[in-house]
């Protein structure tokens, strides 16, 4: 006969297969939607775009939105991290494919770059300060520093340990996990004192989804920069031997120029100017000299 535990395992598996079967579906699922990638990238930047604008809003409003531009904006906000979330899993890998030149050539790679250069600092710094909105609309005062700044080290070291010591990235996201946990017990504390279960839940969400897409992006965009500032010093260095050359020839034809009369640099010496007034002062003689003669021959001296 089956005994209880048997059949309590049995069960388990049953339902964990259909757990893989389920997500493996979800795959295939979203993965049909790379051939939408264009369409989702502008998508993305078009949220981007308006995100911007109401920095410039934030701005003119002395550092923080109110209603109904404070809803509008998280709205903005939410709505595209889900989509940057939503595209980074149906393309994985190939979510950066616009950086890539044999996919767009190297012109549009580097103008890609700049653009995604400048969707990352929009991204970053209107999270940042759509946090700072919660705190002036409902008066939380949540610290949000360690949250975030543990995402910025997480994506780094994430760099770091996939080049040198794979086997840490486990570790990095274990203790990044236990931060975040620290930081979601803050927004709790805060929120829930001044506005209830409701507010302090939608604000932990709406940190930790927009949180996740921010970081995500920067685990992409990290290796794309450094390349960038490779390329760009390699450029420079390159380019800095023919500037000297070019600088070293034309200052050497300059100290090869020197003046016929004194020897000096001819910049800098008065000998022109000498033989200027010289050849005036001679002429004025000539002058005078032949009108001296003219008189004379005019009165038969």
């Amino acid at each position: 006969m089956v005994s209880h535990n048997q059949k309590v395992k049995g069960i388990f598996f049953v339902h964990c297969e259909n757990f893989t079967f389920m997500i493996a579906d979800f795959i295939v699922w979203i993965s049909a939607f790379e051939v939408y990638r264009q369409e989702l990238v502008l998508g993305i930047l078009s949220f981007s775009l308006i995100a911007f604008l109401l920095k410039i809003k934030r701005k003119k409003e002395f550092g923080s939105l109110d209603n109904p531009w404070y809803t509008f904006n998280w709205i903005i906000m939410l709505l595209g991290a889900i989509l940057q979330i939503f595209y980074l899993l149906a393309l994985g890998e190939e979510a950066i494919w616009f950086c890539k030149p044999d996919d767009v050539g190297w012109l549009w790679t580097v103008v890609n770059f700049l653009i995604f250069s400048l969707f990352v600092y929009i991204q970053a710094s209107a999270f940042i300060e759509t946090l700072g909105d919660f705190n002036y609309n409902h008066q939380g005062e949540v610290e949000w520093k360690l949250g975030l700044y543990s995402w910025a080290a997480a994506a780094l070291l994430h760099l770091l340990a996939s080049f040198f010591y794979p086997s840490a990235i486990i570790i990095i996201y274990l203790g990044l996990m236990v931060v975040q946990i620290i930081q979601i017990v803050k927004i709790f504390k805060k929120m829930l004192y001044n506005d209830g279960w409701g507010l302090a839940l939608f604000t932990t969400l709406f940190y930790l989804i927009v949180s996740i897409a921010t970081f995500w992006i920067l685990i992409y965009f990290t290796p794309i920069l450094i390349l960038g500032l490779i390329a760009a010093g390699a450029l420079y260095l390159l380019s800095s031997p023919s500037s000297s050359a070019t600088k070293s020839t034309s200052s050497t034809s300059q100290t090869q120029e020197r003046c016929s009369i004194c020897g000096r640099n001819p910049n800098f010496c008065d000998c022109a100017s000498k033989r200027f007034r010289e050849l005036q002062e001679r002429e004025e003689r000539q002058k005078t000299e032949r009108k001296i003669r003219n008189i004379k021959d005019e009165l038969g001296i």
